[in-house]
């Protein structure tokens, strides 16, 4: 399809510097990973991979992103909002995008079994893996495609998408963590670790290391159900850009589930991030974030059964994903506000 070309950036100020205005909840998860590696935010895996960032466009639209950096254990293919919405639809397109990503990113690597787990959205992730895949086996390099355990929907709240509070308010006490709350959280980011699908079981000091960057940059918070109680759960944010921020973790220890700890929790932040009080709860602080304010506050979620929590704090995922689902549509744009994220591991069969 004429009108595309692949672009590799050798320096990632530039790279985020052109994708400016490409920066949404779909991107973030590429955009956000690497703006967190470049201000020294994610500092618990270092790898010796090269920063390698690679993009595809139609004109000056950017259709898709690939990159890897010191810090990822994976690939990122992101597609923005309009982008995803373009490729969905238009397989042509997709094909011949996918097509141009992969047949260039084989000439620029030196060994292709550096591309060996890629994590996005399973149309663009599997299209051009699909091709990659065709590329090495006509080089009688035979590559397995296996599931990475990785499958989960991502979408996003703005200020349009929130509901109003529910009354009577809240009573618990939604705050940012200070220093003295570095141990009591990071007992609960223990217990959330050992329980996550990858159940990893870390000492305290892992834990209050893994926390001490979301907590120097104020975006780590706890939620108490009284203002003296010990924390009942905590909300850990990052992937910061300038207009978006994730939730990347909310934990609530077991004996305080059911109890509505979560929802309250997630709403408050949410409102924060968002600029838009009230937020429902004590403890919030007066004045902007400071990472400033967003325009769209974004998670990952692999518990389709919680979504429940995060849309009735705004965030916009539909009410099923069957035939008769309704919603999952941004307000203001009219597009589809939310996508799946999946991760493949690409093996290159070194038997055959």
């Amino acid at each position: 399809m004429a009108n595309l070309r692949f672009v590799r950036f050798d320096d990632p100020h530039a790279f985020l510097a052109k994708s400016k205005d490409f920066d949404d909840s779909f991107t973030n998860f590429g955009l956000g990973s690497l703006y967190d590696f470049l201000s020294g935010a994610s500092t618990q895996f270092v790898s010796d991979v090269p920063l390698r960032i690679y993009g595809i466009y139609r004109g000056t639209d950017l259709l898709f992103t690939l990159h890897t950096n010191k810090t990822s254990r994976f690939w990122v293919l992101s597609t923005p909002c309009p982008a995803h919405e373009a490729l969905t639809t238009d397989h042509e397109l997709l094909a011949s995008a996918t097509t141009l990503l992969a047949h260039s990113v084989l000439a620029e690597l030196a060994d292709p079994a550096a591309l060996d787990r890629v994590c996005g959205p399973p149309e663009a992730v599997n299209a051009f893996l699909e091709t990659w895949a065709a590329l090495l086996l006509a080089q009688r390099k035979p590559v397995k495609l296996l599931d990475g355990n990785f499958n989960t929907h991502v979408s996003y709240a703005t200020k349009a998408s929130l509901p109003p509070l529910p009354a009577p308010p809240s009573p618990y006490v939604v705050e940012l963590a200070t220093p003295a709350d570095l141990e009591p959280a990071a007992a609960l980011y223990q217990d959330f670790q050992a329980t996550a699908p990858w159940k990893a079981i870390l000492t305290k000091e892992q834990a209050m290391a893994a926390l001490a960057d979301p907590l120097a940059a104020r975006v780590l918070w706890l939620c108490r159900l009284e203002p003296a109680g010990p924390p009942a759960a905590y909300v850990a944010l990052g992937r910061v850009t300038p207009r978006t921020v994730a939730i990347r973790n909310v934990y609530v220890s077991p004996a305080y589930r059911r109890r509505g700890v979560a929802e309250a929790a997630v709403r408050a932040v949410t409102r924060y991030y968002l600029g838009a009080p009230p937020y429902g709860v004590r403890g919030v602080p007066d004045g902007p974030p400071t990472c400033g304010v967003k325009e769209e506050v974004n998670l990952n979620v692999g518990d389709a059964s919680a979504e429940g929590v995060y849309r009735r704090s705004g965030f916009l995922f539909p009410s099923g994903y069957g035939e008769g689902a309704e919603g999952g549509v941004d307000p203001v744009t009219s597009r589809r506000a939310w996508q799946r994220s999946i991760l493949v591991e690409v093996k290159i069969d070194t038997e055959s």
